[in-house]
């Protein structure tokens, strides 16, 4: 990550910037640093705008069969914020390819994934469990975790999850709201309407999940 950031201040080019990225995303999938700037790049939208020409430099990549996981990650967010996920889908699974372990793929892939093809939750569960074995506990991938563990019905464990994102943000509002649906699963209104109200998490004697491979 040195070696990236030193390449910004020296360039201005999308190519540099995409090629170290690239680089850490296959070399360091687990490393902090690479996550966070990753995740702190593709949530500003600052990946995507850099460059006035930077779409067209996208396709240009594509066109000659240039196209990183880097590439394929940026396309994919684009079409996710857009809301077209089959679309998203393949460039995922592309990049999945392209750098296997890398969780913030692996975390957008799995939730693509569980949103738009039900029938393959083990897949995305596997893939965000994947995740959170390389990068450790993240409130991002455990609240995707958290999602798919109740999509598939699985509420206690799906309440560790979440309540493990609020220990680690409690800021998290849309956390807190999947928090309360789940205890509404399990028939602990009560609690419910506490994590409604805003009020600290209850405690509910559930353990926090000790792997991501908990059942």
């Amino acid at each position: 990550m040195l070696a990236y950031e030193q390449a910004v201040k020296r360039s201005a080019s999308s190519n540099v910037r995409m090629e170290l990225l690239d680089r850490a995303m296959k070399s360091e999938p687990g490393n902090p640093a690479v996550i966070e700037k990753l995740a702190a790049l593709t949530a500003e939208g600052k990946l995507e705008n850099t460059d006035s020409d930077f779409s067209e430099h996208l396709r240009e990549q594509l066109a000659e069969g240039k196209a990183t996981a880097v590439t394929h990650l940026l396309l994919a967010i684009g079409h996710l914020r857009q809301s077209e996920l089959e679309k998203a889908l393949v460039h995922l699974e592309i990049a999945e390819g392209l750098a296997p372990r890398n969780p913030i793929v692996l975390n957008n892939l799995a939730l693509c994934i569980a949103r738009i093809r039900p029938e393959e939750l083990p897949r995305a569960k596997m893939l965000i469990e994947t995740a959170l074995t390389v990068a450790g506990s993240n409130a991002e991938l455990l609240d995707t975790y958290g999602e798919i563990l109740a999509q598939s019905k699985d509420y206690v464990t799906a309440i560790r999850a979440f309540e493990a994102v609020l220990t680690l943000d409690q800021s998290r509002t849309s956390t807190r709201q999947k928090l309360a649906d789940a205890y509404t699963k399990v028939a602990l209104d009560e609690m419910a309407d506490s994590v409604r109200k805003g009020g600290e998490s209850p405690k509910s004697n559930l353990n926090k999940p000790k792997s991501p491979s908990v059942d």
